[in-house]
């Protein structure tokens, strides 16, 4: 795509995370991008290359911050050899007036495992494409998010998940916050050709609006030519059901706690799921905050 070859064309800088055969990382590696541009706008493009070698494991977080206004187009590559494990935690909150690009391309090889949480608070229009090639039998890809937009933010996550190979396996659950007069899209495809027989894929994205004025786009996609699979994929979007409110505010919660409370639990589906325990922490705080202002 345009940003990509944007990315390869002009990128200055590339970081790259190497881990070597059967070798396990125990601690996570945490890379931290920030940008400075309270004086004047700045576009930056982040490469980051990932290869895990046969039976290596690793823990990955890759965060995007920053001040003022800017433009970032990040691209990260992984690849993933034979029987390699990789847990991603991709937590994006730039400024609010800065614009994200990002690209996460996945290519993993038999018996390969990989997750990816992703979390999207930041930028004023921000896009994130996932895509990832399952090249080797016996893979499984989980891809996990939370998006939560406020304000008049618009927050994009189109993915791809391309099964070529039989018994491959593939878990997506996307979840969108949006209130005031956000936007979210939510494209999601999963393509399972004649020579994925026997995999397992499913894909869900839930939606929760908190204003009358907030949006929502969603469509969820399967392409099935192979005719032994286990596949589903859905999609909904709620708003917060006033006979809970009532249920809670007759427990002695305020009105405000009663809604809180149940955004809460709606976001700690994937929060949960983040392996690493102060990002949990810090990522349930920005929830609370960002509803809340």
């Amino acid at each position: 795509d345009v940003f990509t070859s944007l990315n390869t064309a002009g990128c200055s800088e590339i970081t790259v995370v190497w881990v070597n055969r059967n070798v396990a990382v125990e601690t996570p590696i945490h890379l931290l991008f920030v940008t400075d541009s309270e004086d004047q706008a700045s576009f930056s493009q982040h490469r980051t290359l990932v290869v895990a070698e046969t039976g290596a494991s690793v823990s990955l977080i890759e965060e995007y911050t920053g001040t003022g206004k800017y433009f970032t187009n990040a691209v990260t590559e992984i690849h993933l050899r034979e029987n390699a494990s990789l847990k991603h935690t991709r937590l994006q909150q730039e400024s609010q007036q800065s614009f994200h690009i990002g690209k996460t391309a996945i290519s993993q090889a038999r018996d390969s495992r990989y997750t990816i949480n992703e979390i999207n608070f930041g930028a004023k229009l921000s896009r994130h494409n996932p895509e990832v090639w399952q090249q080797g039998e016996h893979t499984e890809t989980n891809l996990n998010g939370l998006t939560v937009a406020t304000g008049e933010q618009v927050a994009d996550t189109h993915s791809i998940i391309a099964l070529t190979k039989p018994q491959g396996t593939t878990d997506q659950l996307h979840k969108c916050i949006v209130s005031d007069r956000a936007h979210t899209v939510f494209n999601g495809k999963v393509f399972v050709p004649k020579t994925a027989q026997l995999t397992d894929a499913s894909q869900l994205n839930r939606n929760l609006l908190l204003s009358s004025k907030a949006r929502v786009d969603t469509k969820p996609e399967l392409q099935i030519t192979a005719d032994n699979v286990k596949c589903s994929h859905g999609a909904t979007v709620s708003q917060l059901e006033p006979e809970e409110i009532f249920y809670l505010r007759s427990r002695g919660l305020s009105e405000a706690d009663s809604s809180q409370l149940l955004i809460d639990a709606f976001a700690a589906e994937i929060i949960d799921r983040i392996p690493v325990k102060f990002l949990r922490d810090k990522i349930t705080q920005t929830v609370v905050e960002k509803i809340n202002n």
